[in-house]
């Protein structure tokens, strides 16, 4: 089946490759990666990716099954012994039928000897093997910047003088704000003092005012795997140069591997890092300058108060104080220790950053790419997608890398939902053809006595199989050998070299197929704005994969989540409690068709006559076209909704609420539902209910993911999880300063006491201690009985605590009170209920 067809105009001479547009595979024109390789013996060997991620080599698909190779002779010393090692182990790993091997070294490449890689390569190719080398280098320069996180880096309740001090690892300096906590005022200011990854801050607080401390570290991340590429650039690219300048390449070569560090896409904390090297504010700069061209259109976009940036040069150098709606509102001149005041919510220049530093990021990975195939050989040059981000899509129609490794450590499907199927996505949505392989992956847990490798030939292979369906062209398990041998053996399968027959065992089936032009059936979702949707298998050869594409979500109800697309037809649904019949009025327009569905359940039927398609959900998306996003609405969550206000209107008369419309209100709605506008009756009756609940009281719902401000790792998506989201925390490194926290408005509609609910990590699972705080009361322990409702697999509701509230707008606060199980800091939170009655909770669904 073939849908949502886009054709793209290109001046180029291209071909027409498969890609996944939502549902299914497309026809789009896409230049074909291409490229020749001259070896030492001057034997011309032509390549090209085609549009199924394979790498054609002499014009045979080149489907690699092998493993990652340390040679003690490069690693080590060059000793005739080691020599002789790393030929017995080559000739067992032959021996077995792997000649696939992916070279790596300790340490950077250029730190290694030329001429041991020489003697290394020329034994490969005499004996029959393929190859790619990993370089795992880059700039000697570390990257340092400003790590803005407000909500991470604070410490609250600051009434007198303090001196303060908090370890965190990488800090090289810092500076601090001290706000005030009642309306966000900078009461004082000044720089940290650094020493031993401790930094140390003497707080001038005031004293009418309790004050929240802000504390903006700069850090260098020498230890991150990754250089400056602003500052050490051309000092790398004459070091590469020089290194493979001494090596004569043969016919046994095949690709590279990350000749720039793969770390590139900032991910982690360095998400919000703002680069602070001189040679980066140069380049940023001629950035600016060039998209705004006039410093007044500056000023206007980053929502300058007072048009205070005067020049390019001191725009390049502000560092925002802000990030999301935490913060001071603020930029912060290092040059002469200014603040200047922005209206946060309209600037753009936190997008002008991150477009900078990604986009100029790529640049770099795409140079260091070009400087190999003119220097070292024309092969394919990978880089290994560590995280599903933009910069590994390559946004070159020409030139740069030509390929995507994936990280996959792990079990089953695992393997594919934490790294293969992202991965995928970004090969898929690269300007042009993508080859795609495995460049390492492992069982990671525990083998009986700590032995390497895999538990069995059946675990080997079913995990192998999954990365063969998510459509990797070339598999290399961590590894053959690894070095050095104190941590290295653990994963070495010459130290298990029955496993090395296993393999052997998947390369056959693996090449025997016909693998070149598989691509698996996949459903894309968008990652913005969260959805609900997470990486899943949908069935044999199909998955549930993300997209960088621009995407919307629909609300329909609790229990269903929707989204769509933009700028393709389709409405993708699926339910999040059990089978659901939907109904949509098709209002004299459309023509739904099911585009896609792997669920039993995913079946629509249409009625001319009554002009309605009522459609099926599971637990797996559905794609309809033909249905509008923005007007289809199910007739049953409109009827849910008009009950729901009949009910309301009911409480209310029996209350003798002044405010109790009548019931020619209930009609209205069921009048214009009657008419098709299912929409609108729901928006009807809704909008009444919630204006009677103000009188007559109502439990409020919380959900997780609305924190006013919190320091978990954030919002996650979940397909069982209340409207497909959840605050996330699960990470076993300490909070920097202050307990890690949540904190939450929410409305009462009643004087009563209510009952506090928390729909959370279950238990069971290892949460981590915590206790919450009502309207900056005492702090109380939450204590986690038995699960009243469990669902989702992950989440169970719990009655912590009850409280006496008066209508009007509260506060409440979760703090994590240390480690739980394995001593890890876990806490989901998916909801929050406090109610002036008995709540009996049901899941997702609100009573």
């Amino acid at each position: 089946m073939r849908v949502f067809q886009i054709i793209l105009a290109v001046l180029f001479v291209g071909a027409v490759i498969a890609v996944p547009a939502f549902a299914v595979s497309n026809s789009i024109v896409k230049l074909v990666s291409t490229g020749d390789f001259t070896d030492r013996d001057g034997s011309l060997h032509s390549w090209k990716v085609n549009g199924a991620h394979t790498l054609i080599w002499d014009g045979k698909p080149y489907l690699p099954v092998g493993g990652v190779f340390y040679s003690r002779y490069i690693c080590t010393d060059q000793t005739e012994t080691n020599w002789q090692a790393d030929q017995k182990a080559l000739e067992l790993i032959k021996g077995k039928g792997i000649t696939d091997l992916l070279l790596k070294a300790v340490g950077p490449i250029t730190f290694t000897k030329p001429e041991a890689w020489q003697k290394l390569l020329d034994y490969l190719d005499a004996n029959g093997f393929t190859y790619g080398i990993d370089f795992s280098d880059g700039p000697k320069a570390p990257l340092s910047g400003y790590v803005i996180e407000p909500t991470r880096y604070r410490y609250p309740d600051i009434v007198k003088d303090a001196k303060l001090s908090f370890s965190i690892p990488d800090v090289t300096s810092g500076m601090w704000l001290l706000c005030s906590a009642a309306n966000g005022a900078v009461l004082s200011s000044g720089g940290a003092m650094v020493s031993d990854d401790k930094v140390a801050v003497n707080v001038r607080a005031q004293s009418d005012q309790t004050g929240v401390l802000l504390l903006y570290p700069k850090k260098e991340f020498a230890n991150a795997g990754i250089g400056d590429p602003w500052t050490g650039f051309d000092e790398y690219r004459d070091r590469l140069v020089k290194f493979v300048g001494e090596i004569a390449f043969g016919k046994g070569l095949r690709f590279f591997v990350d000749p720039l560090s793969s770390k590139m896409d900032f991910h982690g904390e360095m998400e919000t890092l703002v680069p602070d090297s001189a040679d980066f504010r140069i380049e940023y700069e001629a950035y600016i300058a060039k998209k705004y061209m006039s410093v007044g259109s500056i000023n206007s976009a980053w929502a300058l108060k007072n048009n205070d940036i005067t020049s390019f040069q001191q725009a390049a150098r502000l560092i925002p104080l802000w990030r999301g709606s935490k913060g001071v509102p603020a930029l912060f001149d290092r040059a002469n220790g200014r603040r200047y005041d922005v209206d946060s919510g309209m600037s753009k220049v936190w997008n002008d950053i991150i477009s900078f530093r990604d986009s100029s990021a790529q640049n770099y990975m795409n140079a260091a790419g070009d400087i190999l195939k003119r220097h070292a050989a024309n092969v394919p040059v990978v880089y290994k997608a560590g995280s599903h981000h933009r910069v590994y899509a390559n946004s070159l129609s020409r030139g740069g890398f030509d390929g995507l490794g994936i990280e996959a450590f792990g079990h089953g499907g695992g393997l594919v939902v934490n790294s293969a199927g992202p991965a995928y996505s970004l090969a898929e949505e690269s300007a042009r053809s993508m080859w795609l392989i495995v460049t390492d992956t492992e069982d990671d847990r525990m083998n009986g006595d700590d032995a390497p490798g895999y538990p069995s030939s059946n675990s080997m292979l079913g995990d192998l199989d999954y990365l063969r369906e998510i459509g990797a062209k070339g598999l290399f398990v961590r590894a053959l050998q690894m070095l050095p041998e104190e941590t290295g053996d653990a994963h070495s399968l010459l130290k298990a070299p029955e496993q090395i027959d296993w393999l052997a065992s998947f390369k056959t089936r693996f090449q025997s197929a016909n693998r070149a032009d598989y691509t698996p059936y996949v459903v894309y979702y968008p990652v913005q704005p969260v959805v609900g949707a997470t990486v899943t298998r949908l069935g044999p050869g199909a998955w549930w994969i993300p997209s960088l594409r621009t995407g919307a979500r629909v609300d329909f109800s609790d229990t269903v989540g929707a989204y769509y697309l933009a700028g393709l037809d389709g409405l993708c649904m699926w339910s999040r409690s059990g089978p659901v019949t939907l109904t949509f009025p098709l209002l004299d327009r459309g023509d739904p068709k099911v585009a896609y569905s792997q669920d039993p359940n995913g079946i629509m039927v249409v009625n001319t006559k009554k002009k309605t398609a009522v459609l099926t959900l599971g637990a797996s998306p559905v794609v309809i076209t033909g249905l509008d996003p923005i007007q289809a609405f199910p007739v049953e969550f409109a009827e849910a909704a008009i009950k729901k206000l009949d009910g309301a209107i009911a409480r209310a008369k029996a209350s003798n609420s002044t405010s109790a419309p009548s019931d020619q209100s209930v009609k209205n709605a069921r009048e214009v539902l009657k008419n098709g506008r299912s929409r609108v009756a729901f928006d009807i009756a809704t909008t009444m209910s919630q204006e009677l609940y103000k009188d007559i009281g109502i439990y409020a719902w919380i959900e997780g993911e609305s924190a006013v401000s919190s320091n978990f790792d954030g919002v996650q998506s979940s397909l069982g999880a209340s409207l497909g989201a959840y605050l996330a925390l699960d990470t076993p490194s300490a909070p920097p300063m202050s307990n890690y926290a949540a904190a939450y408005y929410f409305p009462a509609t009643k004087e009563a006491t209510h009952q506090i609910w928390i729909a959370c990590t279950a238990a069971e699972l290892g949460t981590s201690p915590f206790s919450f705080s009502v309207d900056n009361g005492p702090w109380q322990s939450a204590v986690l009985t038995s699960g009243a409702d469990t669902y989702a697999d992950d989440f169970a509701w719990y009655m912590i605590g009850s409280v006496n509230l008066v209508r009007g707008t509260h506060l409440v606060q979760f703090r994590v009170d240390g480690p739980g199980g394995g001593n890890t800091y876990r806490l989901g939170i998916d909801a929050v209920v406090f109610s002036p009655t008995e709540f009996k909770p049901n899941g997702v669904k609100k009573p």
